[in-house]
């Protein structure tokens, strides 16, 4: 508890002042070290490593979202922000952290879809930085629209009815091209992922061509 309580003091000290300590920062600890404090099982520590690693990125751009993958921290994040124990001041931390880690980087984007990313912001939607990193992987990655009306298409239409959060709208216009999905057995249009409602099979979903609607998903 010592060695994590004197880390997160140096990280507290070393981050968001100047490039010129940030890099002192670096120096000593290294990116990779900085990204297991998040196996240390403390929401402080969690919290306040994620502001260092968003600091970073914000300076070090797509090397430095790199480093962090590479070191594991993906998956890290993805932990913390499933803890039940994680408090919502470090979950929120934790959410600007990924949001920063797929800024224009495909590679990490696929990786968070593969870690389930999608389904775990589902689980928080009610968050405002949730809905706001779905916004962002609905923008850059059409695997991740889908993966989005998989896991909860409905909830968000209703979500937006009852409380007309602005956020929400946003993404469901976003989601518009992808919002009717194709049973590829016998033809139905869902609405929903998950089982055709006609025929009751397993809906699989990749994008199709030459519709009267334009893109579809099956």
């Amino acid at each position: 508890v010592n060695i994590g309580a004197d880390k997160t003091l140096d990280i507290l000290r070393n981050t968001s002042i100047d490039e010129e300590e940030t890099a002192m920062f670096k120096k000593k600890y290294g990116l990779s070290e900085i990204v297991q404090n998040l196996d240390q099982g403390e929401d402080v520590l969690n919290g306040t490593t994620c502001e260092s690693l968003t600091h970073e990125m914000y300076l070090g751009g797509v090397q430095v979202q790199n480093e962090i993958r590479e070191a594991g921290g993906l998956k890290l994040m993805m932990n913390v922000l499933r803890r039940e124990d994680t408090s919502t001041n470090t979950r929120v931390k934790t959410l600007w952290a990924l949001k920063n880690a797929v800024v224009e980087n495909e590679n990490n984007t696929k990786v968070l879809r593969e870690l389930g990313l999608v389904e775990e912001l589902m689980r928080l939607k009610h968050m405002e930085p949730a809905i706001e990193l779905l916004i962002d992987l609905a923008k850059g990655e059409a695997n991740m629209c889908r993966a989005i009306i998989k896991n909860g298409i409905d909830e968000l239409m209703k979500m937006a009815e009852e409380t007309g959060n602005e956020l929400v709208l946003d993404l469901l216009t976003i989601l518009g091209p992808y919002k009717w999905i194709l049973c590829e057995k016998c033809g139905e249009r869902n609405n929903t992922g998950g089982r055709c409602v006609r025929c009751g099979a397993k809906l699989r979903f990749k994008v199709c061509s030459g519709s009267d609607d334009g893109n579809s998903l099956s």
